[in-house]
């Protein structure tokens, strides 16, 4: 009978830490969720803008990220933006993105196309270096080149 009373004592001892540590346990997981939140964007942080940036278009494999599309319209749409206000505005930007998106699209495949027929270009050489190349090299222009690249490129927009 004593042994019996000290396991049932023992039982409601061990339910009762139990229970006051389920508290302890609740904060210290909460805790441990947000150092690791902390952690991540800590982490996040450090690596930088450029390693956040989104993808404006893939061609071929190779992408154009956002923030090349951004460098090359940010003086025109601050332009636009003294100008014109609200849909006009929001036309004018989408209108003037796409046109330079197809641009740096075209550019992109030019510089696959020379890069694949053994007259590679730096990705920073002019339109001007990469029009004389196609000329002087292929006896051909820039039209004609993406006439026939466009349809057989794979080219995805995002």
């Amino acid at each position: 009978m004593k042994s019996r009373l000290i396991t049932e004592g023992f039982r409601k001892k061990i339910a009762g830490l139990w229970r006051e540590n389920a508290a302890r346990r609740r904060r210290l997981a909460n805790s441990t969720k947000t150092i690791l939140l902390l952690l991540l964007l800590l982490g996040t942080l450090a690596r930088g803008v450029d390693d956040l940036d989104g993808v404006a278009a893939q061609v071929n494999g190779d992408t154009i990220p956002i923030s090349q599309l951004r460098a090359l319209t940010v003086t025109r749409e601050s332009e636009l933006r003294q100008t014109l206000r609200g849909q006009d505005l929001v036309e004018a930007i989408k209108t003037y993105r796409a046109v330079q998106l197809n641009r740096l699209i075209d550019r992109l495949l030019l510089l696959q196309e020379l890069k694949r027929k053994g007259a590679a270009l730096p990705a920073n050489a002019t339109d001007e270096q990469i029009d004389a190349t196609i000329k002087t090299r292929f006896s051909s222009d820039r039209r004609q080149w993406l006439k026939r690249l466009r349809p057989r490129a794979d080219i995805l927009i995002y």
